[in-house]
């Protein structure tokens, strides 16, 4: 057996360049060529800010749902240097669902306040021409990219760690959101175009970690 095992929690085994592609990650282009039509359709139909922000927010729920499913999916995990309540848990089945159901509920709480000041401001663009179609897309993409991507439930990761993952990915627009009542005249296309890179650009992070992890898990595998 290799003296490095690549389930080591310390290790950041996913991280390492070998075993990702990124030509050959579809997943990321299920992403990269959803938020492209989203932003051909806000130019097309002239979407205010408040459009754009309403949508970003639904994306935002989408991915929040994905990733509880995906804690839930988890088959074998660390939970190395990961306390709840001030104790350490050992990774069963019990602790796999009180993560996935705090992450729910915490993540959950900041879209509920982020939702409330989007209603308060921008309420008269919820439900606008395209919005419907604009999250079909998003749902579409992401269900794509999670079957296409790597699977989590193939790779010991830790659970606490993957558990803040969407948040990264949902910062630049909740930037936006704070920023968007500050600049009035905000390049709603240059905002679109940046959270587009942020969306691909922690994709790319995901796959590393999942998809490499699963290559190192398989050649570990192989050499027992």
């Amino acid at each position: 057996m290799s003296r490095q095992d690549p389930y080591d929690a310390t290790q950041p085994a996913g991280l390492e360049p070998k075993g990702y592609s990124l030509i050959g990650d579809t997943g990321l282009w299920f992403i990269v060529l959803g938020n492209l039509f989203i932003i051909g359709l806000a130019k097309m139909q002239n979407w205010p800010l408040g459009e754009v922000l309403w949508v970003y927010w639904l994306q935002s729920v989408i991915i929040g749902a994905l990733h509880f499913f995906r804690l839930l999916a988890l088959k074998d995990f660390s939970t190395e240097n990961f306390t709840m309540n001030g104790r350490s848990v050992q990774p069963t089945t019990g602790t796999k669902i009180r993560v996935a159901i705090f992450f729910a509920l915490h993540y959950g709480f900041f879209h509920v306040v982020y939702g409330f000041f989007l209603l308060v401001q921008y309420h008269e663009d919820l439900g606008n021409a395209g919005m419907g179609l604009a999250v079909l897309v998003f749902l579409v993409s992401h269900i794509a990219s999670l079957i296409r991507g790597g699977r989590p439930e193939k790779v010991k990761l830790n659970i606490g760690s993957m558990m803040f993952i969407p948040y990264l990915r949902v910062v630049p627009m909740h930037l936006i959101i704070m920023l968007g009542g500050v600049y009035a005249g905000l390049d709603i296309m240059l905002f679109m175009a940046m959270k587009t890179i942020a969306d691909g650009g922690m994709n790319v992070v995901e796959q590393r970690i999942y998809g490499a992890g699963t290559k190192a898990a398989k050649a570990e595998t192989g050499r027992v």
